[in-house]
């Protein structure tokens, strides 16, 4: 059970600094994930699922990072309209959330190997990761698939060929720039430096459809050396 102390002082917290200490701790947990796991499937899912069954449900984990209040969840469904819309890739659940249950965050996981140009013709691949990237993944959040009701949410890019991730996130604001208008970007993918020893946080700021403005936080965690 969450520490009561710790949930008064959560509740003191703005959701975007809530949402920061929710990163920060899928961080120690991506560190240790390295050490701790000699090779791992080039699949999202896969990836994913170590992610959250090893570190991010595990109670021993969530209490020496403290994570208590938050409860994460693999891939459950996205309704809207009695339907399933899609399936959230991580949904973290607060305690705002058992107030109004549609109050939660969300992250979305999409690989990336940084082969985004076709040499040739010095152009983006139409089918390349980072479009996917965009496509099914920033406009998500864009149409409302997946809502922010706090104003943030967040994108884990799992970095699974050697490349420079630098260079990989400037061609993603190219193809924004170039390709998906759609997307409302009024602030392109930026570098941030708010956790230690981690140089790959970026953050990014668009318009839903509703004309309801949202940053998006971008984790660029970097699985090549152990992806088989």
């Amino acid at each position: 059970m969450p520490n009561q102390a710790d949930l008064f002082v959560y509740s003191d917290y703005t959701h975007e600094e809530q949402f920061r200490l929710i990163l920060i701790g899928i961080i120690e947990a991506y560190h240790l994930m390295l050490v701790n796991c000699a090779a791992i499937e080039n699949k999202e899912k896969t990836i994913r699922n170590y992610l959250c069954e090893n570190y991010l449900q595990d109670g021993k984990f969530k209490e020496k990072y403290r994570l208590q209040p938050f409860h994460f969840e693999a891939e459950p469904a996205a309704i809207k309209k009695s339907k399933e819309v899609g399936f959230i890739d991580i949904k973290v659940i607060t305690t705002d959330t058992f107030f109004e249950p549609k109050d939660y965050y969300t992250l979305e996981c999409k690989r990336l190997d940084g082969d985004y140009l076709n040499k040739s013709v010095s152009t983006y691949k139409a089918n390349s990761l980072a479009v996917e990237y965009i496509k099914n993944g920033i406009m998500r959040f864009v149409i409302n698939k997946y809502p922010t009701p706090f104003g943030v949410n967040g994108m884990i890019g799992f970095i699974v060929k050697p490349s420079n991730i630098d260079d990989g996130v400037n061609d993603i604001n190219n193809l924004i720039n170039q390709r998906f208008p759609q997307s409302n970007t009024t602030r392109l993918l930026s570098k941030m430096s708010f956790i230690k020893n981690f140089n790959f946080t970026y953050i990014s700021s668009h318009a839903d459809v509703d004309y309801n403005n949202f940053d998006l936080y971008h984790l660029m965690l970097d699985y090549s050396s152990i992806i088989v």
